[in-house]
């Protein structure tokens, strides 16, 4: 468990929510605009190493994996860039929002929810 928590601190990872699926940006594009953005703000010492583009329900979000674990700290400086009328949103990949919080308890109320109904209907 001990080797977890310090592979988790070392995460170089960061996702990147509210990027709208209108772009129909690449991995590389997204790289590009995710460098110039960085770049605008006087930041040139992040390496992107990749860009994955994954679906996280209600808002589409890239994962962008950095060179190194100490450029966290540049990049999260771009949280709030606005993309398409949209500020997006910059966080560690183990950070966890508070709407992920919320979601999975919502989940988890409904599936409650689900088995006492089933539980209390009248067997025929």
């Amino acid at each position: 468990m001990d080797g977890q928590i310090k592979a988790q601190r070392k995460s170089k990872t960061v996702i990147v929510e509210n990027i709208s699926a209108d772009l129909g940006l690449s991995a590389n594009e997204l790289k590009t605009w995710f460098l110039e953005q960085l770049q605008d703000r006087f930041i040139s010492a992040v390496t992107i190493e990749s860009v994955d583009v994954i679906s996280l329900a209600p808002t589409n979000a890239v994962q962008v994996n950095l060179g190194d674990f100490d450029m966290l700290e540049q990049f999260t400086k771009i949280d709030g860039v606005t993309c398409l009328g949209k500020p997006i949103r910059v966080r560690k990949a183990d950070e966890e929002t508070t709407l992920i919080n919320a979601q999975a308890k919502a989940a988890t109320v409904s599936a409650l929810q689900s088995v006492l109904s089933i539980q209390k209907q009248p067997s025929e």
